[in-house]
C-alpha cells in the first residue's frame, strides 16, 4: 500500500510540472523496489513530451546501472538520445541493449529505426531482418522489416512482409493496413479494398480509404471523357477525335504509371490529367487539319 502511494505521489508531481522531482522520488523508488520500473516508460514518455530528454536519460542510466538486462531503460536511452538530437548516441545505445540481451526483439527494433534516423537504409533493413529472426514466429519483425521497405517505396516487399504479418497474426491492425496500402500502389486495388474491409476503423484507414476512392472514380471519369470524345469523333467522322485521345492516354498515363517513386493512390489518378491532354491535342488537331 506504501508503494502505491509512493507511486501516486510520483504522478502527481508530474501532473503539477515538477519533472526534477519526479526524477528523484523515482529514483529513490527503484533503489528499493524493482516494480517501480513499471513507471519508468510512462514518466519518461512524459518528460520527452515536455522536452526533458536528459531527465529521462538520468532515470534509464540508474536502471541499467543495477540492471543492464532491463529492457524498459534500454529503450527510453534510445529514445531519449535520439529525441536529445543525438542520433548517433542512439544508434550506440540500441547496441547496447543488442549486446546486453540479444534475443531480444524490440533491441533489435530499435537498432532498425536509430539507423533510419541517421538514413542509414541498408543497415536499418538489416536490423529488421535480425528482428525478425529473433522470433520468426512473432509478427513483429516481419512488421519491421515492412516498414524500412515502406519507407524506401519497395512495395513488392511491404506486400510479402505483412502478408507473413497477417499469416502469424489475422487481427494484426498495422499489418493489415500497411498491406492495403502496398497493394494500392501496386495497382491492385480492388483487393487493396477487401483487405480494408476486415480492418477496425481509424483515421489511417479512413485516409486510405479516401485515396482509394478518389482514385478509382477519377480513373473512371477519364476514361469516361476519352470515350465520350472518341464516340465524338465517330459521329462527326474526325479521326484526329478517335485516335489521339486514347493512344495520348494509354501511351503517356502507362509512362507515368511505371515511375518508381510514383505514389498512385495521393490524389487523382495519373489518367485524369493525361485524358484531358488528350482531348486537347485531339481538338487542337481538328482545328489544323
Amino acid at each position: 500500500m506504501e508503494m502505491e502511494a509512493a507511486f501516486e505521489h510520483v504522478r502527481l508531481l508530474l501532473a503539477t510540472g515538477e519533472d526534477g522531482e519526479a526524477v528523484r522520488v523515482l529514483e529513490s523508488l527503484l533503489v528499493i523496489d524493482a516494480s517501480a520500473q513499471d513507471l519508468l516508460l510512462p514518466v519518461a514518455a512524459t518528460l520527452l513530451e515536455r522536452g526533458r530528454p536528459t531527465l529521462a536519460i538520468r532515470l534509464a542510466d540508474g536502471v541499467l546501472s543495477d540492471d543492464p538486462w532491463s529492457a524498459p531503460a534500454h529503450q527510453v536511452r534510445v529514445d531519449a538520445l535520439a529525441d536529445a538530437g543525438d542520433p548517433i548516441a542512439s544508434v550506440a545505445a540500441a547496441r547496447d541493449w543488442i549486446r546486453a540481451t540479444p534475443a531480444e526483439v524490440d533491441a533489435h527494433l530499435a537498432l532498425s529505426w536509430a539507423y533510419l534516423a541517421v538514413y542509414d537504409g541498408a543497415s536499418a533493413a538489416e536490423a529488421a531482418e535480425a528482428a525478425r529472426d529473433a522470433d520468426p514466429y512473432s509478427p513483429i519483425g516481419w512488421l519491421g522489416m515492412a516498414w524500412v521497405a515502406r519507407l524506401e517505396k519497395r512495395w513488392d516487399d511491404v506486400d510479402r512482409w505483412c502478408s507473413e504479418a497477417v499469416r502469424l497474426d489475422p487481427k494484426h491492425h498495422d499489418a493489415q493496413v500497411m498491406r492495403a496500402e502496398a497493394l494500392a500502389q501496386l495497382g491492385h486495388t480492388s483487393k487493396a479494398r477487401r483487405v480494408l474491409s476486415g480492418v477496425d476503423e481509424d483515421g489511417r484507414t479512413r485516409g486510405l480509404r479516401r485515396s482509394l476512392w478518389l482514385h478509382q472514380f477519377t480513373m473512371q471519369m477519364a476514361m469516361a471523357l476519352v470515350v465520350a470524345t472518341v464516340v465524338l469523333g465517330i459521329m462527326s467522322g474526325s479521326w484526329a477525335l478517335i485516335v489521339v485521345p486514347p493512344v495520348t492516354a494509354a501511351v503517356v498515363g502507362r509512362r507515368m504509371a511505371v515511375r518508381s517513386n510514383e505514389d498512385r493512390i495521393r490524389g487523382l489518378h495519373p489518367a485524369t490529367l493525361w485524358g484531358a491532354l488528350a482531348v486537347a491535342l485531339s481538338v487542337l488537331w481538328s482545328a489544323i487539319f
